[in-house]
């Protein structure tokens, strides 16, 4: 038993290890996605980010970086749980505020419904 804890430990620091984590963290949290080719894609973009897709102000930082609010985050649609874009921390932190206090707009021009297809952020009206 302490021995599969050592592999997966182990597995879990490859780049692959962790691109597995990170997909398997998004659908825990609600996210889907059409198949494994649009979960790659997603990866590829999340991995190659560099800045914040909402504020533009953020210099993303991707893991092991420890986490803070220029930490890259996976933002997805709660309505169609589709895939959104790729924020910093602290604009996903503000969203969930929103959410929470019930101020949020579908509308609202700071989160206007966004989806990644091939690549490409676009606009969903």
């Amino acid at each position: 038993r302490e021995n599969n804890k050592k592999v997966k430990s182990a597995w879990n620091k490859t780049p692959e290890g962790r691109k597995s984590h990170l997909i398997s963290l998004w659908e825990f949290r609600g996210a889907e996605f059409r198949d494994n080719a649009q979960k790659e894609e997603v990866h590829h973009y999340h991995s190659k980010a560099t800045h914040c897709n909402n504020c533009e102000s953020c210099e993303l930082t991707h893991y092991p970086e420890p986490i803070s609010k220029d930490t890259a985050c996976f933002d997805h649609c709660h309505v169609t749980r589709l895939p959104r874009q790729i924020i910093c921390n602290n604009c996903n932190g503000h969203e969930a505020k929103l959410r929470r206090e019930k101020k949020w707009k579908q509308d609202d021009p700071k989160f206007t419904r966004f989806a990644l297809i091939n690549g490409v952020g676009v606009y969903l009206s």
